[in-house]
């Protein structure tokens, strides 16, 4: 093997070392599909932009004499809002998994009832910043 094509591999070696290392990173804040009815984003990012307007969000509710139950509410840069409740076991389990670094997404039906909520905690996703 010639010097030059020595030189190209080890430098090609070297730029997949240093990206391996780095680790993928993703984000977005809030995007709501107005007609899929749907929110996702990252809780980090959209804490973390500069836009003050956008939020996203779960908030679980439990009270001595009911059952509890969930609110999510998110709300995008352009002023576009979605929310939706729930009180089906599984979605108030899924909220509570919700931290400040998730990955969170939610689809709503025409009566404002949650039909899907996912958290996901990815090391892709930022951590959050004061």
């Amino acid at each position: 093997m010639n010097k030059a094509r020595l030189g190209v591999s080890v430098l090609a070696l070297v730029l997949l070392a240093a990206t391996a290392e780095a680790g993928l990173k993703l984000g977005y804040g809030v995007v709501i599909d107005t007609v899929e009815r749907s929110a996702r984003g990252y809780v980090a990012d959209t804490r973390n932009s500069p836009d003050s307007m956008a939020y996203l969000g779960c908030v679980v509710y439990a009270f001595s004499t009911d059952d509890p139950f969930i609110i999510c509410v998110a709300k995008d840069e352009l002023g576009n809002q979605l929310s939706c409740s729930s009180s089906t076991p599984s979605m108030v389990a899924a909220a509570q998994a919700i931290n400040g670094d998730s990955l969170l997404s939610f689809s709503v039906d025409e009566a404002g009832t949650c039909t899907r909520l996912l958290v996901g905690k990815v090391s892709y996703a930022g951590p959050k910043q004061p």
